[in-house]
């Protein structure tokens, strides 16, 4: 009876043994496949004409008193605001940036120089942050905030309005030249390009750096808002497949 069990399981272990070993290679097979791959870097970029600006403004105001250094700025920013709103410019498109009330100090000059500090004054500013999609209004809306008080600039950056579409266009034409790239490198390798394996998106960048401006005149500002650049990137991984 013993023998007569060992003799039946003797096939089918020898069965396993041999289905086990000619897996084997094609597993090592598929590890090599997997490894064969190529990443490249795709950039797109696109030159558009800005349709706002974004302007930051306000007042500033010294006095020996701080209720009274307050007061003065308050009083103009109101006239500054009445003024941008006569101007057109929506309440939703205008807010507060900063307020802040400092004292001034000053040193007491003495002969060896170690006289005390003491506070002279106070200075209050109130900044407001507009933005304005009618870029021919921009030099006379200064020139008006100017005229009834506004005296500090933190400066003006352009830009685009509605940026949604120009991303999704930077984002294809990104991928699109990663792929171009890859056909290329994989071509001069004498491999051939197969599926994406990996897409991964590395956002972008795009112009409407705040310039500085002076508030040293009152006349008409000039302004030119001229053209930004948004680009963007995408990192791909292709599969690599090599004629053997």
């Amino acid at each position: 009876m013993e023998q007569s069990w060992y003799r039946k399981l003797a096939p089918a272990a020898v069965v396993s043994f041999c289905v086990l070993a000619t897996t084997q290679p094609v597993l090592a097979e598929s590890a090599v496949a997997h490894l064969r791959k190529i990443q490249v870097s795709g950039e797109a970029k696109i030159t558009a004409v800005p349709d706002m600006a974004t302007l930051t403004l306000g007042v500033s105001s010294f006095d020996e008193e701080a209720q009274t250094a307050m007061r003065t700025t308050s009083r103009k920013m109101v006239a500054v605001i009445d003024t941008l709103v006569e101007a057109g410019i929506a309440s939703e498109n205008m807010q507060t940036s900063q307020l802040s009330l400092s004292p001034r100090w000053e040193q007491d000059r003495t002969v060896n120089g170690q006289g005390r500090r003491h506070v002279v004054g106070f200075e209050a500013s109130n900044m407001l942050t507009i933005r304005l999609f009618d870029l021919d209004s921009v030099g006379p809306v200064l020139d008006r905030v100017l005229a009834v008080g506004a005296n500090h600039f933190r400066g003006l950056r352009f830009g685009v309005h509605d940026t949604d579409a120009l991303e999704d266009a930077l984002r294809v034409a990104a991928v699109q030249d990663a792929v171009a790239k890859a056909k290329l490198l994989s071509e001069a390798a004498g491999a051939e390009l197969g599926p994406v394996r990996q897409i991964t998106d590395q956002g972008g960048h795009h112009g409407g750096q705040m310039m500085a401006m002076e508030a040293a005149r009152s006349d008409f500002v000039p302004i030119a808002p001229g053209t930004l650049e948004f680009n963007h990137s995408v990192s791909v991984v292709f599969d690599l497949n090599v004629n053997e």
